[in-house]
């Protein structure tokens, strides 16, 4: 490449090295060089020659930043870059070219003057190229550029603007963040459901197709069909106990008709173990059509609730009320049959008031301790214990836990009353010595009981059956289905009773 004389008239001919290089080429020619710190390009040394040569004619942006003054030179491909800035950037100081953002890069400028390459990849600028504020990004490298003496003269950028990839990448950021936190809340609320479907009190299970087969069910009713694995198998596959109970056929009707099943108190005989004998549980129930977007029926819901305590407590309740009522006429014959014998045996008013109260105060206190146990049954002992109270320091009970039904316990307290009246009136507990032992035992399902009294006056035979004494023999064997043996021994009164016991 020819050099030409720096004497010459820079305008007179365009140097070698401007030929070419596109619009910035010609407006370099044109362009009046007077007023710049380089100069007529004429002057400029051989190394900035051959470095604007090469970058005007290189597609890539760049500019040169040369001199003390670090006048500004670019290209084609870097015009763009400067906006409304352009075409006066060409000569001018970079400083005053880029003087918005010159503090960003006046320390990447020192380093390229001071013989040391940077690169920086997408640094955020804050530009004013078009008037008014503009956050930009450009990936660029600065390099120092050298003079025939070896001295760093000026420097070298090649750019390029990354601000379209990078906002663009940010809010495909921004959009996958959004749709991961979307996804995310979903997934909660999912989670969430799913926790509130398997803890719900109630059954649920959701059965697909005419078959019925099983998709979905929650701990409620897996726990209502003894824990089996029921997904993917049919209903009558999973719970085949349930044929001829009507459940299979209800649900193929509201299936075919599309039309939701309600039921209350159901009865169904389900299997709670693999292998177990079929239980009875009581059930509320609804069968409800799953439809798709058509209206068409693809499967069924069945929701409910297990109401076998409910039941049970009403059929309880019905027998408790059915057994109040039997008690109630027992009781009155009881009473009425008391008062009618009381009365045949009572020498005046006064010993009738005294006998009757008597028995009807014994009748009470066996219901105290029947009431205790909700009318379910009493323990012998505490039947015992309940009419002899007034004799516990004469009185020894000793027998095993025996476990008396209601109508037994009522026989039982009237018997001992009438034998504790008996020991009063006549027996052992008529005078201060006398005493009273009861022991029992049970031997194969009967229980075996003996009165005895010693310590009192001596005993002989009546010359007549009494009411209390008819009494003992009607109750033994009539609602204890047993029987009763007096004896009259001069020592004191024994009396042996027999009668068939649970327990």
């Amino acid at each position: 490449m020819s050099v030409e004389n720096p004497a010459s008239d820079p305008t007179s001919a365009a140097p070698v090295f401007l030929q070419d290089g596109g619009n910035m080429g010609a407006r370099m020619r044109a362009h009046d060089w007077s007023s710049s710190p380089l100069g007529a390009p004429t002057t400029w040394p051989q190394s900035l020659r051959t470095t604007v040569s090469m970058m005007l004619n290189t597609l890539q942006p760049m500019f040169i930043a040369w001199g003390p003054e670090l006048a500004f030179i670019y290209n084609d491909a870097y015009a763009p870059i400067l906006g409304a800035r352009h075409p006066t950037a060409m000569g001018a100081r970079f400083r005053d070219v880029w003087a918005d953002i010159w503090p960003d890069l006046e320390p990447l400028v020192e380093k390229a003057l001071s013989g040391r390459a940077h690169w920086v990849e997408d640094m955020p600028l804050l530009m004013h190229r078009h008037g008014f504020p503009e956050q930009t990004y450009f990936t660029f490298t600065y390099s120092p550029l050298y003079d025939e003496a070896g001295q760093v003269a000026g420097m070298f950028c090649t750019c390029v603007e990354s601000t379209g990839r990078v906002v663009a990448e940010r809010r495909l950021r921004e959009i996958a963040d959004a749709l991961a936190e979307s996804q995310e809340r979903l997934r909660i609320q999912r989670d969430r459901l799913y926790a509130l479907f398997e803890e719900a009190p109630g059954f649920v299970a959701a059965m697909d197709g005419p078959e019925h087969r099983f998709s979905i069910t929650n701990a409620a009713y897996r726990q209502l069909i003894g824990h089996r694995d029921v997904i993917g198998l049919s209903a009558r596959e999973a719970l085949p106990e349930l044929e001829g109970q009507g459940f299979f056929e209800i649900l193929d009707m509201v299936y075919s008709l599309g039309e939701p099943f309600r039921g209350s108190g159901m009865r169904a005989a389900i299997q709670q173990m693999p292998g177990s004998a079929p239980e009875a549980r009581y059930v509320d129930l609804i069968y409800q059509p799953i439809r798709d977007e058509t209206g068409a029926v693809t499967g069924i819901l069945a929701q409910g609730s297990d109401v076998t305590a409910r039941e049970e407590l009403v059929h309880r309740q019905q027998l408790l009320l059915n057994e109040l009522n039997h008690r109630v006429k027992n009781n009155m014959a009881t009473v009425q049959s008391m008062a009618a014998q009381t009365a045949r045996q009572a020498k005046d008013l006064p010993s009738f008031i005294r006998d009757f109260e008597g028995r009807l105060i014994a009748l009470s206190r066996t219901h105290d301790v029947l009431t205790q146990s909700a009318w379910l049954g009493a323990n012998l002992q505490d039947v015992l214990a309940q009419e002899l109270g007034a004799f516990a320091e004469r009185v020894v009970l000793d027998g095993p836990a025996v476990q008396l039904n209601s109508t037994q316990a009522l026989a039982m307290g009237l018997i001992t009353h009438e034998l504790a009246s008996n020991a009063v009136k006549y027996g052992a507990l008529g005078g201060p010595e006398g005493m009273v032992s009861v022991v029992w035992r049970v031997e194969e399902g009967r229980l075996k009981l003996a009165w005895r009294e010693q310590g009192g006056p001596q005993v002989k035979a009546p010359s007549r059956m009494g009411f209390g004494s008819r009494l003992i023999s009607r109750l033994s064997r009539g609602d204890l289905h047993g029987e009763a043996r007096m004896d009259y021994h001069p020592d004191g009164l024994r009396m042996e009773l027999e009668a068939p016991v649970e327990g």
